[in-house]
């Protein structure tokens, strides 16, 4: 069989992706990955590829809002993401990391018209107690978070319904 142009253009796309968690050491095992002669690990340590930019695609603020759909598939394809890899392509093994991937949900739509079908998805995961406590002083260091952590666990239902985030 002779390859298309297409399906030149796509062998470059990565045969795996560490989609999260965040603050499960999902870094942590992009950076152990990275010193493998045969791993490839695209330089930005989130990529977010699939994650819309939140000033250019948002209608509102992030926290409250979902994404403009439409919007985002005007500059995005699957040759725009294997472009990502290029600098990997002659590597058995090429990944990303982004660890929001895992939770926000229109990214899986996005991935699943994008990625190769025997793509691994890598998930990290961490005790969730931890987790959610970790996470919430990085949001609290970054000013992203401004509840107590007792108000921000009551509001978290409420911030699900509203946001895509």
């Amino acid at each position: 069989m002779i390859a298309t142009k297409k399906q030149v253009k796509l062998a470059g796309l990565p045969n795996f992706i560490i989609v999260g968690e965040r603050r499960c050491g999902s870094t942590s095992l992009t950076k152990w990955m990275e010193a493998h002669p045969e791993i490839y690990m695209h330089p930005k340590v989130d990529l977010n590829y699939f994650i819309d930019d939140y000033v250019k695609y948002m209608r509102k603020e992030w926290e409250a809002g979902e994404c403009d759909y439409d919007a985002w598939w005007d500059n995005h394809s699957a040759e725009g993401y294997a472009a990502e890899f290029v600098s990997g392509k002659d590597l058995p093994a090429r990944g990303e990391k982004s660890a929001d991937l895992l939770f926000w949900r229109p990214a899986h739509e996005r991935m699943s018209r994008v990625i190769a079908p025997d793509t691994k998805l890598i998930i990290t995961l961490r005790n969730p107690i931890n987790r959610a406590w970790s996470m919430f002083w990085n949001e609290v260091g970054k000013k992203r978070e401004h509840l107590s952590f007792e108000e921000a666990v009551a509001q978290e239902e409420q911030r699900i319904r509203e946001s895509a985030y």
